[in-house]
């Protein structure tokens, strides 16, 4: 029973034995007071004090202007911060002996889920020209602007803290945490399309009028429209002209009223009807003329 708790207990005490406080390390540095103090107002310390194996880039005060007089946001300062640990245990000696000259790290940046792309991962390659190592973003088209300076303290296969010349600022990470984190309900509604106009109301179309009905005349003109050439009626004689004047009171005797034409109105007398009743009238007043001289001879 005793080998159990034995091995409990150790286990205990080499995972304590493992842990450390980035904080302390640093303070004994005091080049690094402002680096120190940003890891602890972004609160990345307390992610870094919980792993096991770990390196930092750390760079002292007085490069860290393009952090401090950046105007970050918190978040932003945040994510900055994380670029500068890398998930990895790197000294000095393990970067002169790079297999290939270069290798790709893995920062706490990338663990954090607000990474786009590579920002979450950092290049470090060893020059040709000078053998300096050189670290920079992954991000396409990164230039390795941050040289090694030194090996500031080391606890091997645990925390190494190694000195760079500059900060290393991801291109886009002042975006990536609001990329990475909208959600539909925040994100910006799309503007509103501009409504067609409403149809003017179409003057409302006069029915074109049937064979059976006649068309309307326009107002004050009452000659009925004409409905095409028709073919004159069968049997239908000319219309007769209007007479000059009105025909003069009849005999007592005369002739009855005249025919009808063949459109229905009235014709004067003919040329013997004319004769006729001036003969009747000469016979009349000469019947009376002679009477009247023999009442007088009387």
């Amino acid at each position: 029973m005793e080998t159990p708790f034995k091995l409990l207990f150790l286990s205990f005490f080499f995972a304590s034995a493992t842990c450390f406080n980035i904080t302390k390390i640093l303070d004994q540095h005091p080049e690094f007071n402002v680096f120190n103090s940003y890891l602890t107002l972004t609160k990345v310390v307390g992610e870094i004090n919980k792993r096991n194996t770990i390196t930092i880039l750390a760079i002292e005060d007085s490069a860290m202007s393009s952090i401090t007089g950046g105007n970050f946001a918190p978040e932003v300062l945040h994510n900055i911060m994380s670029v500068h640990v890398v998930l990895d245990y790197y000294d000095s000696k393990k970067l002169d002996n790079l297999s290939e000259g270069t290798a790709l790290l893995t920062a706490l940046f990338q663990s954090t889920g607000s990474a786009v792309g590579q920002q979450g991962f950092l290049n470090v390659t060893k020059s040709k020209q000078t053998g300096e190592i050189l670290f920079g973003s992954a991000v396409l088209g990164s230039a390795l602007s941050a040289k090694l300076v030194k090996s500031v303290a080391s606890e091997p296969y645990n925390i190494s803290v190694l000195q760079i010349s500059r900060p290393i600022i991801p291109q886009g990470i002042d975006k990536s945490n609001n990329a990475s984190k909208v959600s539909p309900s925040v994100a910006p509604a799309p503007a509103p399309k501009a409504s067609a106009p409403a149809p003017k109301a179409s003057a409302p179309a006069t029915e074109a009028p049937t064979p059976s009905s006649p068309a309307l005349a326009p107002p004050g003109n009452h000659t009925p429209a004409p409905e095409g050439p028709t073919s004159p009626p069968e049997n239908e004689g000319p219309t007769a002209a209007p007479l000059a004047s009105p025909p003069s009171p009849p005999a007592a005797e005369g002739p009855g009223p005249a025919a009808e034409g063949p459109d229905g109105s009235a014709q004067g007398p003919s040329d013997s009807e004319k004769s006729a009743g001036a003969r009747v009238v000469s016979s009349t007043c000469l019947v009376a003329v002679l009477g009247f001289l023999g009442y007088a001879v009387l």
